[in-house]
């Protein structure tokens, strides 16, 4: 077989039709809620015959605000995170078995509130021994610390310079409705600047460890590729990991478990992320670092390798989140982001990051970022896709908690994202916002005050929250409103939880300058699908089984939740695991995998009830882990002899073109598969990038590959980019000739270099 190159002639004539405005948008009169349609917006503590109803204090009591109000010393340009809001946690603290509230404040003080049932809420925050000491309290954390059945209570705190302020807290609950703060006795008293806790298991011993994401406090530094430099001179600011001794003490030892990282940590969600039995760490990562992905090495270690299983993540990462939203039985990963929603908004809100400041990036050892949300869809075999846009959930708002809950029972999971902020934040205001941190930095008191005056009153970000229902097919649709929950504010950490006890899950959501709100659900009246809901009782040391895998098979799938409490962004949620069953009457299987490999195996499960689960009652399996290893695919490239490995030429599109949506130069090889020899096997051809030749590989009697010599692309050939290929019969003659399309965006027009070409085989 040997291919000719075969000149061609080929006149193509492109017409493109644009269209242009005179129309100038007045930026001063342009505001974030331009697009809210103000008939829509959902009324308060009013039945609106909607999936949800919105309720605040009035209702339910729970009369939490967690007001900021700004002064000379408390403002974004002093402390970049003041407008960084705050969370909710929920846990049964008098084991009454009705999930009650702890809020976390900024300014205003902690709150405490005991479920007494039907959506009421009574507030027993000082009675109870909450007092707290002077600070910035950011996350919230339930978990029964001291294994003696009772769920304490960890709080985080930042902002303030005194170490004494910052330190955390842990509530000891002391089992007759007081609590007592021991994080000192425990060796749990962080003070470096805290965002959020997770207690998990992370070395599989059967007590809880515990993780703090952190942030550093050089603001000035945070968009400059400085991380891995102050790693290696030991200046860095890691997020701490406390190793539980069992003895009532923790010791702190990240260096030692492999996490020293240098990162604007805003959340930590924790997961088997692999499935091999593990549980393992992601952190939500603003500004320049990207999100850590730290895989559990099962020797008491762990490594990070975000380069390794993801493409791309967000730049600016708030909120994080793990769940199999797809029912295949991985665990995917999502963050969540700033990107603006509507055209006018996107454009003006927040400028991009330049091509060359993201290609630098990534020689310096970054991942691709991205200001929008990302969604990790697990592929079970080391990687992920990165899919929010063919998803449509890439753009939220300036987000902050996503949270994914079966939220009507259909047997796929929802997802919610709170948004907002305390700023508006658009181009223009930016600019002044960089002065004033600037000012501030050199004691600029006279610029400082001149630059405030500039600024507009009173302007905020306020957007509906997100919620989008599962399709079950990869995509979501947008239900805000059909679903009751276009109401604009400024929501920061959620959580969930059937606070009422009627089979569907609720939503408690922390909100800035605004009531708290619960979202009660009414889809036990207006949805005839059915649940199960699962609660685990697990050993001393772990008792409500965090990190148990929970599988609940139907006639239609199997869909799987890992139990874990620490979700979205400075919250925790109910330790309940719940399924939507849509319409089935029955869970025909039903399996709790606790961390030891022991199982709980149960077959025909009724609908409708809350299945309690115990450790004591399991046995050791036999079986490898459930849909763990079942993959329909397994990697042979070495094996078969291929051993190209396509390089890309480096050329930055959008020097030439600034306005393109994405780059056009670097669209990867095209293929083409078909019988090049005539021995009755297919063949492949591979292309090249610019300046690289492409590779023909033949199919052996055997299976294998080898390459062929029949194909050089050399001298100007190999200058073209090859983009699509086709083999097919050219001339007529009977065998396979190769057709193959030239392209890319690296040529000038009218290029000869852009000339496809047609090699005929001459057998």
């Amino acid at each position: 077989m040997k291919l000719t190159l075969t000149t061609l002639t080929v006149l193509t004539t492109v017409i493109f039709f644009g269209c242009s405005s005179n129309k100038k948008a007045d930026i001063t009169e342009w505001k974030f809620t331009e697009n809210i349609d103000k008939s829509k917006i959902e009324k308060l503590d009013v039945e609106n015959g909607k999936l949800f109803t919105l309720f605040t204090g009035a209702t339910t009591g729970v009369n939490f605000n967690n007001e900021i109000k700004e002064t000379f010393d408390l403002n974004y340009y002093r402390y970049g995170y003041s407008y960084n809001g705050s969370g909710v946690g929920v846990g049964d603290v008098n084991n009454d078995g009705l999930p009650d509230l702890y809020f976390t404040g900024n300014v205003v003080p902690d709150r405490l509130y005991i479920n007494k049932g039907n959506l009421q809420f009574e507030d027993v925050t000082e009675k109870c021994g909450i007092n707290q000491k002077p600070g910035w309290s950011s996350g919230v954390t339930f978990a029964d610390v001291n294994e003696d059945g009772w769920e304490d209570i960890y709080v985080c705190r930042m902002r303030y310079e005194d170490p004494e302020r910052r330190k955390n807290l842990l509530y000891i609950n002391n089992g007759d409705g007081t609590f007592t703060e021991k994080a000192k006795e425990f060796g749990i008293d962080n003070d470096t600047y805290s965002v959020h806790a997770n207690f998990f298991d992370s070395d599989n011993d059967g007590d809880l460890d515990l993780y703090v994401v952190t942030h550093p406090t050089d603001f000035k530094d945070k968009n400059k590729q400085k991380n891995y430099q102050k790693i290696e001179e030991g200046t860095n600011s890691s997020n701490k990991f406390y190793r539980n001794e069992g003895n009532g003490k923790f010791t702190e030892c990240h260096k030692e478990v492999g996490i020293n990282n240098h990162g604007f940590g805003l959340s930590v969600t924790t997961g088997d992320i692999n499935n091999d039995g593990w549980q393992d760490i992601f952190v939500g990562n603003d500004y320049i670092m990207h999100d850590y992905t730290y895989i559990n090495q099962g020797d008491g270690t762990f490594k990070e390798s975000s380069k390794e299983l993801l493409t791309k993540t967000s730049y600016y990462g708030m909120g994080t989140e793990l769940a199999d939203y797809n029912n295949d039985g991985w665990l995917d990963m999502m963050t969540v982001d700033m990107d603006i929603e509507g055209n006018y908004g996107s454009k003006t809100f927040m400028q991009s990051n330049k091509q060359t400041f993201l290609r630098t990036l990534v020689n310096a050892g970054y991942l691709q970022q991205y200001g929008r949300n990302a969604l990790q869809l697990n592929n079970g075999m080391g990687k992920f896709s990165e899919v929010a846009n063919m998803a449509g959930v890439s753009t939220t708002g300036w987000s902050w908690s996503p949270l994914f809950v079966d939220f009507d029972n259909d047997g796929f999971k929802d997802l919610y994202v709170t948004n907002g902020f305390l700023k508006d934040s658009h181009m223009d205001v930016m600019e002044v916002y960089i002065k004033l941190t600037r000012a501030n930095r050199l004691s600029d008191s006279t610029e400082y005050y001149d630059l405030r005056k500039s600024l507009p009153e009173n302007s905020v970000l306020e957007w509906p929250d997100a919620m989008f229902k599962n399709n079950g097919d990869l995509t979501f649709d947008d239900v805000r409103e059909e679903w009751g929950l276009y109401l604009p504010a400024m929501s920061y950490g959620a959580a969930y939880s059937d606070l009422d006890l009627d089979g569907d899950v609720d939503i408690i959501v922390a909100n800035a300058n605004f009531p708290a709100l619960i979202a009660r659900n009414n889809s036990d009246k207006l949805v005839n699908n059915k649940y199960l809901r699962v609660k685990l009782n697990g050993e001393k040391g772990n008792p409500d089984g965090l990190g148990s895998k929970i599988y609940v098979t139907t006639a239609d799938q199997t869909q799987y939740i890992q139990m874990e409490t620490v979700k979205g962004y400075m919250s925790c949620s109910e330790p309940v695991a719940h399924f939507g069953l849509g319409g089935n009457e029955k869970a025909d299987k039903v399996v709790v995998r606790w961390y030891d490999g022991k199982e709980n195996v149960f077959t025909d499960v009724a609908a409708n009830q809350v299945m309690v689960v115990n450790y004591s009652e399991a046995v050791k399996s036999s079986e490898s882990a459930v849909l763990a290893g079942n993959l329909y695919f397994k990697n042979v490239t070495a094996e078969m002899g291929v051993d190209y490995k396509h390089k890309e030429n480096e050329f930055d599109d959008f020097d030439r073109e600034f306005l393109i949506p994405h780059e056009l130069s670097n669209m990867g090889p095209g293929i083409a598969v078909g019988d090049a020899n005539g021995d009755g096997l297919e063949d492949f051809f591979v292309g090249g990038a610019k300046d690289a030749a492409g590779v023909i590989y033949l199919q052996t009697t055997t299976g294998t590959f080898k390459k062929s010599d029949s194909y050089t692309a050399a001298g100007e050939d190999r200058i073209s980019e090859d983009m699509g290929a086709l083999f097919f019969d050219a001339d007529s003659d009977g065998d396979k000739d190769l057709y193959i399309v030239s392209g890319g965006s690296d040529f000038p027009k009218d290029d000869a270099h852009l000339q496809d070409r047609l090699y005929t085989n001459n057998g």
